[in-house]
């Protein structure tokens, strides 16, 4: 936990939430830690949510079929790259996309940093 603490001070919100989750899956019931685990994950939200902006916009590919198979996705960010059609809202996707609001949130972000999606 003081390592937890020590990265929660530092707003390392992300190497919180991994430790925390490597905790939870030795002790799923420590309050404490699922305390902790959801205010890392509000934070790391209200992040995201500055990056991406409002959740109403609709992104587009940016690049070409061709480039997006040089990108180095995983099977999660290649599956909400793919929802991203020019027609849904990010709202739409986050909604279908059936992963947890901060991981799907994260991987739009990076997206959106790599320009490989933008909004118009």
């Amino acid at each position: 936990m003081r390592g937890i603490r020590d990265l929660l001070e530092l707003d390392d919100f992300t190497g919180a939430r991994e430790l925390l989750d490597k905790l939870l899956a030795l002790e799923p019931d420590n309050q404490e830690a699922l305390a902790l685990r959801a205010d890392a994950e509000k934070q790391l939200t209200a992040m995201y949510l500055s990056k991406v902006g409002k959740l109403e916009q609709v992104p587009r590919v940016r690049i070409s079929q061709e480039e997006l198979i040089w990108l180095n996705l995983d099977h999660r960010a290649g599956f909400v790259l793919s929802l991203v059609d020019g027609r849904m809202s990010y709202d739409e996707i986050l909604s279908i996309c059936g992963l947890p609001q901060v991981e799907a949130l994260r991987i739009l972000a990076e997206l959106l940093q790599e320009q490989v999606i933008e909004v118009s």
